[in-house]
């Protein structure tokens, strides 16, 4: 997907900062030490308080997989999301091999491998569509050696049917309004309807994006630059011959295309919008399909547009995560520039760590042995 960066954790404790090439070893070291942070202040609780809890702020991808982690080690959190009901946008999409594996460690894989396509080899294209160079991902290091590709709401669909399979339900249309600390933990404002709801809570995670009420609660700023260039993304249909189980990325003169197989026949595609387009309207079907046409030298039957957005790249950095407040999901690691793919493993792989370490502080807290991991659904 868009952009090449990519970031290493530093391991000092409660720190994200970039400092070069990102591994999901650097991921563990940057997360490994949440579970004792949050163990010392569970303690300060109270042997005598009550189990704490965790509120998951947040439906997408980060907040569903954190929630599905939880379950997994034995701990019930609550989930809320702001939006009425669930979107159809293709949003993020590739899930890279790694990501697969922690599926499977969760027990999740099987859908997810049935709804998606397989992503095994990436051209790099110049002009006249004449291959400059090809990559693989066989040999990868990783039981899977592909990418599995399918639109976002999809991915949405299958953690939040496997949460309804455990009997979690995700509570939409429920706005967090504010979260303040107390003395037991945190005191959490919601709002569902013009219905004010005041609930405790010893632990929030934050999915909902950049600029949500968890982040803004932390007093926490984003940090960092915008890059240059300004680019549309969208989920249609082309008549382009393209080879199966390959992604495409064909450059240009004037810019590039990247189009990345989705199920149904369907493309994600990403273009670089022209300098001088500054207008904030969407383009239609066939101003995109010219826009295309532009940057490939030929018609790329372009068709059947269900879903288009503006894109622009971000760096920002995230300087101190909270101790009982924490973003997860595109903002708890914060480099905009990863390509989608890979800020997916970043999301999976801070949820995976966040699932196993907020079981076991609460298990400590309350004298319990933690719970073992609950692999499948069984209704």
């Amino acid at each position: 997907m868009a952009g090449e960066g990519r970031e290493r954790r530093s391991a000092r404790p409660m720190s994200v900062k970039p400092t070069g090439r990102y591994s999901m070893s650097d991921l563990d070291s940057c997360v490994s030490n949440i579970g004792a942070t949050l163990d010392e202040q569970s303690r300060r609780i109270g042997e005598g308080a009550h189990a704490p809890t965790v509120l998951i702020v947040g439906a997408g991808p980060g907040g569903l997989f954190a929630a599905c982690e939880l379950l997994r080690h034995g701990v019930r959190p609550r989930v809320v999301e702001r939006r009425l009901a669930p979107h159809r946008e293709a949003r993020g999409t590739a899930l890279q091999p790694a990501v697969l594996e922690m599926l499977e460690r969760g027990g999740l894989i099987e859908p997810f491998l049935r709804a998606g396509v397989r992503i095994r080899d990436i051209q790099l294209l110049g002009p006249g569509l004449r291959e400059i160079a090809s990559e693989h991902f066989a040999d990868t290091g990783c039981a899977y050696e592909f990418q599995c590709s399918l639109p976002q709401w999809r991915t949405e669909a299958i953690l939040r049917e496997h949460l309804d399979c455990l009997g979690l339900e995700v509570e939409l249309g429920t706005e967090v309004t504010s979260i303040e600390d107390a003395p037991d933990g945190l005191r959490v404002t919601l709002d569902t309807g013009g219905r004010t709801e005041t609930v405790s809570a010893a632990y929030v995670l934050g999915a909902g994006g950049g600029h949500s009420i968890t982040r803004h609660s932390m007093q926490e700023h984003l940090t960092g630059e915008t890059y240059d260039g300004r680019y549309f993304v969208a989920d249609a249909k082309v008549r382009l011959p393209c080879p199966p189980e390959c992604g495409r990325l064909v450059i240009g003169p004037a810019g590039f295309v990247l189009l990345s197989p989705l199920p149904d026949d369907r493309w994600l595609i990403f273009v670089n919008r022209d300098e001088a387009d500054t207008r904030r309207e969407l383009p239609t079907e066939a101003e995109l399909g010219a826009l295309l046409n532009a940057r490939i030298g030929t018609d790329v039957g372009l068709n059947d547009l269900r879903w288009v957005s503006p894109f622009n790249m971000h760096k920002r950095v995230v300087e101190r995560p909270g101790l009982r407040k924490r973003p997860v999901g595109d903002r708890g690691f914060e480099s905009v520039f990863l390509q989608r793919g890979v800020r997916c493993e970043l999301i999976f792989g801070s949820c995976a760590t966040l699932g196993r370490g907020v079981p076991v502080t609460i298990a400590v807290a309350r004298g319990d042995r933690p719970c073992p991991p609950q692999t499948r659904c069984r209704r």
